[in-house]
């Protein structure tokens, strides 16, 4: 291999990848706390519209396509005709998704599978009622979480003992603010897990409506 100054050896571009998975994890990091502190001082503000949540998805499915390629993995969609728009900040929902496909491709071994599936439904509040909203699930065939790790894994910082999930690189951070950026769009999210099994996230978008658009239009 030959850089800008001449031939690189295998020992340099591996130093050099060191550097570089280095500066994108302190990147990820410093964005991360930038978010977390912008979340918990109110300052957090989004760009709500009608977004079309399908689009979303394949172009996060898109994103990934080489790092799928690189471990084996196969990424599918399962994506319900004529969704209606969601609701949301468009950038924050790419965001969310992002989290947790990432989330997903890290902690699958080799191989493994993941899916994406979105579908229009009609949720149930006790004291809201009955409203519609697009559940999207991102489903994988990884190490899973145990019953221990489920409790806190929407805690800042935390991150598992298990010594597969320590080595991939992690801030902590990631699944607490999608919890809040979810919330925040008056979605909510939970997820089940199987140890060794795998784990589906799960989380729902409240449907654009046409009055809401009018009115914020307006």
């Amino acid at each position: 291999m030959a850089g800008s100054v001449g031939p690189v050896s295998e020992g340099q571009i591996n130093f050099l990848e060191t550097i570089r998975a280095n500066v994108d994890r302190m990147a990820t990091l410093v964005s991360d706390l930038q978010d977390i502190s912008r979340i918990e001082a109110g300052q957090l503000r989004l760009e709500f519209g009608a977004t079309r949540m399908d689009e979303v998805i394949i172009e996060v499915a898109q994103s990934f396509s080489n790092q799928i390629e690189e471990k084996e993995q196969t990424l599918t969609l399962d994506i319900q005709s004529s969704l209606p728009f969601v609701w949301g900040d468009r950038e924050r929902l790419i965001q969310i998704l992002t989290n947790l496909v990432s989330n997903a491709h890290k902690y699958t071994s080799e191989g493994g599978g993941i899916q994406l599936k979105a579908e229009h439904i009609h949720e149930v509040d006790e004291s809201a009622g009955t409203f519609e909203v697009v559940h999207v699930s991102v489903m994988d065939s990884g190490f899973g979480i145990s019953e221990e790790d489920q409790r806190q894994i929407f805690q800042q910082f935390f991150r598992s003992e298990d010594s597969d999930v320590r080595q991939e690189n992690g801030t902590g951070l990631g699944l607490s603010i999608t919890k809040n950026l979810v919330e925040m769009q008056d979605g909510r999210i939970w997820f089940q897990s199987v140890e060794n099994e795998g784990t589906t996230f799960h989380f729902t978008i409240p449907t654009a409506e046409l009055d809401r658009e009018i009115m914020d239009e307006g």
